[in-house]
């Protein structure tokens, strides 16, 4: 298997997750009726269906669901990364990863049309991961600069996204179920997760869901990680005043009548590229769908680990690793967690000459860069240093960027329109 066959691989697998597909699978309307996840909607009592749609696959999911439901939709709104239109929806563009003043203004236009339902109306809400920063309302008194500076430190500091999750929730009037207890009527939920586990308490924040974190977690969470002398001192005063039990809670409970359904996963995406690589290996392994922790960490782990492989003898082996390792930020360099943890495997694999490691994003976009991720084998340092490079400083820097650019081991898809986290591909060599 060649780096290009691991490139295709990773496409294939994002192809499973195509957002149109998946809708395609859970919105169907035959001659039986209008059915959603399974369920059958009684469209004599809901007329009208109100189409609702944020995150990053928020246009293709919306796009889709408007060409299946037809004259039936009565209305909705969509907030996506870029401003697209369908048809008998407004579409409103919104910014990633930090909210801006159009983010506010995206949040408060579909707020007015979900207030603007009536009971004959039927809501399906197709959200994607994004959504939390796509959309996006503070909860008085704070602003949108205290969010900003707020969302700034926690993606430099590389928290987990349960925790910056758990800590937006409670800086928000939309996140955490307050969306969902919005909604005057009946509907379905249908979820594409960029969330470790599948957790419908942290896909987008859970806007439409419940919350099962609390002030207390959100507070202890700032001190943990140090980040409490420097987040803003309304935010601080917020959580606290939370603690104390002076502001209410998140809603706990999900609604029954609001049934969430997680149409597409990055399981998912692993188990297809799984079964076409079978058509090449014998040996493939899918070791899990849960990495977390510092990418360089979790690449010299990952190298470590097929080098050992490596040295058994056998088959040729294929492992397959999905997640979202995170990224300490202290440089001022260019790329995103996939070209950084593909840097690192690089140095562990210099001069290794049977193993190929690939780390991309499924939705296209590494970090601050225009790559997906990279590609890399044991000479791929090797090049980088014939070009005058210093891979360990670029490291360092956080410019993951430079030195794959140099190397020619970028991969470029574009913006996929999906999103169910990273993709990492390990070839071993043995025959």
């Amino acid at each position: 298997m060649n780096k290009k066959q691991m490139i295709e691989l990773f496409r294939l697998g994002v192809a499973a997750v195509n957002p149109e597909h998946l809708v395609r699978e859970h919105i169907r309307l035959e001659t039986g009726g209008l059915f959603v996840a399974g369920a059958r909607v009684d469209t004599t009592r809901y007329p009208k269906i109100a189409l609702f749609a944020a995150g990053k696959a928020a246009l293709p999911m919306a796009r889709e669901a408007k060409k299946i439901l037809g004259a039936l939709v009565d209305g909705g709104a969509v907030i996506a990364p870029k401003k697209e239109p369908i048809s008998g929806l407004k579409v409103y563009e919104s910014d990633h990863p930090i909210p801006t003043e159009r983010t506010i203004k995206a949040t408060k236009a579909l707020l007015k049309n979900i207030q603007a339902l009536t009971p004959e109306h039927y809501v399906i809400f197709l959200l994607s991961g994004g959504a939390s920063s796509l959309m996006e309302l503070p909860a008085k008194p704070l602003t949108l600069r205290d969010l900003n500076t707020t969302g700034h430190l926690l993606l430099e500091h590389a928290l987990p996204i349960e925790s910056i999750n758990c800590i937006r929730k409670h800086l928000s009037a939309v996140k955490g179920g307050f969306l969902g207890r919005a909604i005057p009527t009946q509907g379905s939920v249908l979820v594409l997760s960029d969330v470790i586990g599948d957790k419908l308490g942290a896909i987008g924040s859970a806007p439409l869901y419940a919350d099962t974190t609390t002030f207390d977690d959100a507070l202890t969470i700032v001190k943990e990680s140090g980040l409490a002398r420097r987040l803003p001192e309304a935010v601080i005063k917020r959580l606290e005043s939370g603690s104390s039990g002076a502001i209410n809670e998140t809603p706990k409970e999900p609604r029954s009548d609001l049934p969430h359904t997680v149409i597409g996963s990055n399981r998912i995406a692993l188990e297809a590229i799984r079964e076409a690589a079978k058509k090449q290996l014998d040996d493939v392994r899918i070791i899990t769908d849960r990495l977390v922790g510092e990418a360089s960490e979790q690449a010299k782990s990952i190298v470590q680990t097929a080098k050992t492989i490596a040295s058994e003898g056998g088959d040729d082996v294929l492992l397959i690793y999905g997640g979202e390792p995170t990224v300490t930020v202290t440089g001022d360099g260019k790329g995103g967690r996939n070209q950084e943890l593909a840097l690192a495997a690089a140095l562990s694999l210099e001069g290794t000459q049977n193993i190929l490691l690939l780390s991309a994003g499924t939705d296209g976009i590494d970090g601050n860069s225009s790559a997906a991720g990279a590609v890399v084998d044991g000479m791929t340092v090797t090049q980088a240093k014939q070009k005058g490079l210093a891979p360990e400083a670029l490291l360092h820097n956080n410019d993951s960027y430079r030195f794959h650019q140099a190397a020619k081991s970028l991969i470029a898809t574009g913006y996929t329109g999906t999103n169910v986290m990273d993709i990492i591909l390990v070839y071993i060599k043995r025959s």
